[in-house]
């Protein structure tokens, strides 16, 4: 089912091309897998040390922290970037600055999807703790 989602999740940030798909898609999984165990690391690995989902309250305070820390991992470049501003103008045949802005934002989607992503994986169904 992982391997599903992670399909349709390259299909819909990838694109959907029939020329070369094959050849595209193999190294382009190989990606996605490896940056989808990153993202899913914290909950994976409480999920492996507890041999069963996590409780609702639990899990989300772990998947919420996981992608808040990943997040700023990966945005604390971007934003240094903008802070600086753009030094080297004519440089560049692309601008930096916004390049860096774009980033930022796709980091936080990034994030938000893999906090769900994560939490139908590894967490358990609330209605299901309540009774």
């Amino acid at each position: 089912m992982l391997l599903g989602v992670l399909v349709v999740i390259q299909i819909v940030f990838g694109g959907f091309y029939f020329y070369h798909f094959w050849e595209e898609l193999i190294p382009d999984m190989i990606i996605l897998i490896f940056v989808s165990f990153v993202l899913m690391i914290g909950p994976f690995l409480f999920w492996i040390f507890n041999k069963k989902k996590l409780n609702y309250k639990k899990g989300r305070k772990i998947c919420f922290f996981n992608s808040l820390i990943l997040y700023l991992l990966f945005a604390t470049p971007q934003v240094i970037v903008v802070l600086r501003g753009n030094t080297n103008e004519g440089m560049y045949s692309f601008d930096p600055i916004n390049l860096s802005k774009v980033l930022i934002v796709v980091y936080l989607i990034v994030g938000i999807v893999y906090y769900f992503i994560n939490m139908c994986f590894f967490v358990d169904n609330k209605k299901k703790e309540e009774k």
